[in-house]
């Protein structure tokens, strides 16, 4: 497992590592949100309790969506500095495939 700390892929692996980990917190608040609605809000009856709960919940659930799609997009980029063995915007052609294509474009 010391190919995941490899300097190339070090950033990568720490981003992905850090957003699972707030991803994992941010998906624990539906849990949290049914045991506080069973708790205080069938108990005291309170609809402002209710909007406040699902308005908090709703917040973690588009942050928990917006860290998946850091997550993913970070490790297809470093899947892309592996193959192309470069660290530069992703998007970025590579040089040595570019010189390929015109070698082989008629």
């Amino acid at each position: 497992m010391s190919w995941l700390f490899v300097r190339r892929l070090r950033g990568f692996v720490l981003l992905a590592a850090f957003s699972s980990l707030f991803l994992n917190v941010a998906l624990l608040m539906p849990s949290i949100y049914m045991m506080q609605v069973f708790d205080r809000v069938f108990s005291s009856r309170s609809v402002e309790t209710l909007v406040m709960l699902g308005a908090i919940t709703l917040l973690f659930l588009a942050l928990g969506y917006f860290l998946d799609t850091v997550r993913v997009r970070t490790l297809a980029w470093a899947g892309r500095s592996l193959e192309f063995g470069q660290t530069t915007h992703p998007h970025s052609e590579n040089p040595s495939i570019t010189k390929r294509r015109t070698a082989t474009s008629p």
